[in-house]
């Protein structure tokens, strides 16, 4: 137990040792070319797997863990209150998001320069999308007609209406058909968290691979655009984390920014 402790709470420095290890084994194998199957295909496929393996539990942590937390306060006189301003905070702060975004990236113009090879190390999923939606096309979009279709998509806003939903139905039930569903969404989020945990064990190793790979395939010249976005990215993100959220905490609560930047600040680190 103390040695699986010891290295869940140095996993955040693990990570950082293994990613300036791949940048510097990456880099001599694009220099000597020496290794190259070690990267194009290994380091490739491990880095596939580690990212696979975290998509595999995200979405149906996010879904247990709403569900569960939905039904165990849904009988409340205040739930629909309640539910409805978990739902008004999401949308706000997915606004906020995305408002910041297009600000940081109009001043900076991440990605500018990206050369053209790259590009198939990103999804395009959402690269034809078109215009952006209307106001009831967003309003029946958050809206699932297929709940699974959803979840395997990743869809946040329609998960989290479902479970929302599902929530609020289960604690409408009588109490022993409740108690009992409580538990079983209870013990599959015990057991999801259990298999995250494992998952990021194997964090330094996947890290370690999908850096080998990019810096050994593409070298340090094509990536700096990729460096560009990765440092606006963690810009925004630190400003939502560390600015957007500790005000809002202390605009809705009575917890004081500062304190709640400390409370959190261990499991950030933990899941670096």
């Amino acid at each position: 137990m103390k040695k699986s402790k010891s290295l869940s709470e140095n996993l955040g420095l693990m990570i950082i040792i293994s990613m300036i290890l791949g940048i510097i084994v990456g880099y001599f194998i694009y220099k000597t070319n020496i290794g190259m199957f070690f990267a194009s295909n290994i380091c490739s496929n491990l880095g596939d797997i580690f990212m696979q393996l975290l998509k595999m539990v995200v979405i149906p942590l996010v879904a247990t863990s709403i569900i569960s937390g939905t039904a165990s306060i849904g009988n409340t006189k205040s739930a629909g209150k309640i539910g409805g301003a978990t739902f008004a905070y999401y949308m706000f702060t997915t606004a906020f998001a995305v408002v910041l975004a297009l600000i940081i990236g109009n001043l900076t113009q991440p990605g500018v320069g990206v050369d053209n090879s790259i590009t198939s190390m990103f999804s395009n999923e959402y690269a034809d999308k078109g215009d952006l939606p209307g106001f009831w096309e967003t309003i029946k979009g958050i809206i699932p007609t297929n709940p699974v279709k959803a979840l395997v998509d990743g869809n946040m806003l329609q998960i989290l209406f479902f479970s929302l939903f599902l929530g609020f139905g289960i604690s409408s039930l009588d109490d022993e058909k409740k108690e009992f569903i409580l538990k079983v969404f209870d013990c599959i989020t015990d057991a999801l968290i259990w298999v995250i945990n494992k998952v990021l064990l194997f964090a330094p190793i996947g890290v370690f691979a999908l850096m080998v790979y990019s810096i050994a395939t593409f070298g340090f010249d094509s990536l700096k655009p990729i460096f560009k976005l990765f440092g606006v990215y963690i810009v925004a993100l630190a400003v939502h984390t560390f600015v957007f959220y500790p005000t809002m905490v202390g605009i809705l609560s009575k917890i004081s920014p500062s304190v709640f930047i400390k409370k959190v600040m261990k499991p950030l680190y933990c899941t670096l």
